[in-house]
C-alpha cells in the first residue's frame, strides 16, 4: 500500500501546520479558486474546520502590510504588484520560470524555505504551451518543481521536506490540445 509510504514522507515535515500554498500562474493570482474559501456558500462544518486549518482569513484584504504569510490563500491573491503578480503566484509566468525565479518572483526552493507550506498545489503549463514548450519539456520542469517540493533543495538525495504536492491539471486552451500537458 503507498498510504505507509506518504506518511513517513510527510512525518518528515517541519514547516508550517496548515499552510497550504498555490503556486502558479495567472489561473491561481486571479483567485477564482479563491473565493469559495473566503465567501463561499452552503459550507459544511468540515468546511469551516478545513478553512481554519489553513488559516484562511474571513475577507479579502489586498493590501501588502497585512502580513498574513500562513494564509496561502492571500499568498496567492495580494497584490505586491497590481495587475502583475502575489507572493506565490503571476500572470505570463512558465514552468522553467517558476523554479529559477523571475520577474521579480523568487525561485520555488526560496518560496518553500519562506512560506514551509505543509501542502502545495501547483497550477503551471498554460503559458508553457503558448511559448511552444514541448510536453517533455514541460514535464521536466515540473518534475524539478516537485523535486523542490519533496526534497530540500531539490536534491533527491538529500533531506525530506515533507510537504505535499498536489498538481492540478491545465484547463482548455483555444487553438492548443493540452492533452500531454496534463
Amino acid at each position: 500500500s503507498w498510504i505507509p509510504e506518504c506518511q513517513a514522507y510527510h512525518a518528515a515535515f517541519t514547516g508550517n501546520p496548515g499552510v497550504v500554498c498555490f503556486f502558479g500562474d495567472s489561473i491561481t493570482y486571479q483567485n477564482q479558486v479563491h473565493h469559495w474559501a473566503l465567501y463561499g456558500q452552503g459550507k459544511t462544518a468540515e468546511d469551516t474546520a478545513l478553512c481554519t486549518w489553513m488559516h484562511v482569513h474571513s475577507t479579502m484584504n489586498f493590501d501588502p502590510a497585512a502580513g498574513w504569510t500562513d494564509d496561502g490563500y492571500w499568498l496567492a491573491y495580494c497584490d505586491v504588484n497590481p495587475g502583475a503578480y502575489s507572493y506565490t503566484a503571476r500572470s505570463g509566468i512558465r514552468s522553467d520560470q517558476y523554479l529559477q525565479g523571475t520577474y521579480d518572483l523568487p525561485d520555488i526552493e526560496t518560496l518553500l524555505d519562506t512560506y514551509l507550506p505543509e501542502i502545495v498545489l501547483i497550477m503551471l503549463g498554460t503559458n508553457d504551451i503558448g511559448a511552444g514548450f514541448t510536453a517533455a519539456e514541460f514535464k521536466a520542469n515540473m518534475q524539478g518543481c516537485i523535486e523542490h517540493i519533496l526534497y530540500q533543495d531539490g536534491d533527491t538525495s538529500g533531506a525530506l521536506r515533507g510537504t505535499i504536492p498536489i498538481m492540478s491539471t491545465i484547463p482548455p486552451r483555444d487553438g492548443f490540445d493540452v492533452t500531454d500537458y496534463n
